[in-house]
């Protein structure tokens, strides 16, 4: 079976920008070709329409945004 992905938005010192993560795992690769945005709102909507352009249900794209989460998380608490 193939692991998700999907998009999401991060905060960062500039902004915020579109990220693509990959379900169960703690990875965040940076979507630099979408720019920085001013808002994480700004920047989550837009993450929202690239799940829906490549047919990404919402509820699907949050299981894996939580479960990277989680696992980022995770890695964080063994080091």
């Amino acid at each position: 079976m193939q692991r998700r992905s999907a998009f999401a938005a991060i905060t960062t010192q500039e902004g915020a920008i579109v990220v693509r993560v990959l379900a169960d795992t703690s990875g965040v690769w940076p979507q630099q070709e979408y720019g920085c945005f001013e808002t994480w709102t700004q920047a989550q909507v837009f993450a929202s329409m690239l799940n829906e352009k490549y047919g990404i249900d919402p509820v699907e794209a949050r299981r894996i945004v939580v479960s990277a989460s989680l696992a980022a998380e995770s890695s964080r608490q063994k080091s």
